[in-house]
């Protein structure tokens, strides 16, 4: 899946909006299409994945570089200090856009001040925790876990097990709303952690023989097994233009505990598996 298409789901979160403006604005459709023809992988039978790669680590480290740079400013010069902090924050925020990203003011014009709204808006989705309203939405039932489908019940108090996920991760703007929450066993949600993107999972970390044995392919670490399934989630939310949520729910858990090859000659690696 190429870069642009990311910016085809609905975006619920203001972390999502700042993502989909760094794509389309500041990192651009051609900058994104540059890595299809980079010599270095036109060989091994990955270009697409591999270009897929770089671009989904380059645009979630800008992203995380922007709300972290944000988060300083505010510990140095706190929002709430006075009325005119918030602009003192932007424009903080514009000159590190310039320097320290060196994102040429050309490129952009005005957008830089409206990129530092978005980034501001993310770091303030990021402070905020799931509210006791919000989880009353969430009925104290039994219910599955949205990523290996374990049943999980929120309804006793012995059961530790049931968790409210946050689907785009707080930490990179994910806000603690509804559409951003699905019931996750403890596991998954700690495993998952503030995995963005696919990319952000440690995907080669292995490579197999072909035709591995079962409990081989059952070795390979739960994280790299839910980035795998991240990874669907994304193409589905972004081939039928849904929420990340909505996503999900359509596409459903998966047997985590029993990932299978594509294809059977090729060695294994995080490419060269599935789970349906």
């Amino acid at each position: 899946m190429r870069l642009s298409e990311y910016c085809r789901f609905k975006p619920v979160t203001n972390g999502e909006r700042l993502f989909q403006f760094l794509i389309l604005n500041v990192i651009g459709k051609e900058r994104a299409s540059s890595l299809d023809n980079v010599s270095l992988i036109q060989i091994g039978g990955r270009t697409d994945d591999f270009a897929d790669y770089y671009a989904g680590i380059f645009a979630s480290n800008l992203m995380m570089r922007c709300i972290k740079k944000a988060k300083w400013i505010d510990r140095t010069d706190p929002l709430h200090a006075d009325n005119n902090a918030l602009e003192r924050h932007k424009r903080e925020l514009v000159n590190y856009f310039l320097t320290s990203l060196e994102i040429p003011k050309n490129s952009l014009g005005g957008n830089l001040e409206q990129l530092a709204n978005y980034v501001i808006d993310a770091y303030r989705s990021s402070k905020k925790d799931i509210t006791h309203t919000v989880r009353k939405q969430f009925k104290r039932r039994p219910d599955n876990c949205y990523i290996c489908g374990v049943s999980i019940d929120d309804s006793s108090q012995a059961d530790q097990n049931y968790e409210l996920e946050h689907i785009w991760p707080q930490s990179y703007g994910g806000d603690s709303i509804e559409g951003n929450l699905l019931p996750s066993c403890s596991h998954c949600n700690k495993e998952k952690s503030h995995m963005l993107l696919w990319q952000n999972s440690d995907v080669s970390s292995f490579v197999m023989m072909p035709q591995a044995e079962p409990h081989e392919l059952r070795s390979i670490h739960k994280s790299v097994r839910i980035a795998r399934h991240r990874r669907l989630i994304f193409e589905y939310a972004c081939s039928n233009k849904l929420t990340l949520k909505e996503a999900a729910v359509a596409i459903g858990s998966v047997e985590l505990a029993s990932p299978k090859y594509i294809d059977k000659y090729d060695s294994i690696d995080f490419y060269n598996i599935k789970f349906f």
